[in-house]
């Protein structure tokens, strides 16, 4: 599930856009009411497909140059919706290199209906942020802040994962 995707239930008729980040993309195929399938960053193929052309939800694919080694690999993405976007949100899946080939070739052969339900919400909330002061002897009375996060809009584990985890150790 794509990082912001909006709860729901939606179904249609997937439709290859390529990259689906630019209008050129959409020349000559018409997603509304079905699934673009895509291989640009969710949020602006979320933007192109979804808010700008009506389409039901988005599904992504690695592009063929990411991690080629690796088709089983189903790499991080999020829709990072600007306020504005929230009520026509829809939602978003990433699929591996391997997945999308099993749909190219169903769609060869015809029409593929896929179904996706996401079951989440936007709500108001809190953040608990952990911290603790360790005093030293030397000079107690001067600071040092160390930090790290856990979100972020890209993937991998050491950003920032690692720098998490390392705080936890220390």
């Amino acid at each position: 599930v794509s990082t912001y995707s909006q709860g729901g239930d939606w179904s249609g008729e997937l439709v290859d856009v390529g990259r689906g980040t630019k209008d050129e993309d959409y020349a000559g195929r018409d997603v509304r009411g079905k699934v673009a399938l895509a291989h640009g960053y969710a949020s602006a193929v979320s933007r192109q497909a979804v808010l700008k052309r009506g389409a039901a939800f988005v599904v992504i694919y690695p592009s063929p140059s990411d991690r080629p080694a690796y088709p089983d690999l189903i790499r991080y993405n999020g829709l990072w919706p600007r306020a504005a976007e929230l009520p026509r949100l829809r939602g978003g899946f990433q699929i591996s290199t391997n997945q999308y080939n099993l749909l190219r070739e169903r769609m060869a052969r015809g029409p593929v209906r896929v179904h996706g339900r996401i079951d989440a919400a936007f709500v108001p909330g809190a953040l608990t942020v952990v911290h603790a002061y360790l005093r030293g002897q030397a000079e107690p009375q001067r600071e040092v802040l160390l930090t790290a996060h856990l979100d972020h809009p890209k993937w991998s584990a050491n950003d920032n994962a690692s720098g998490a985890g390392a705080l936890v150790e220390l």
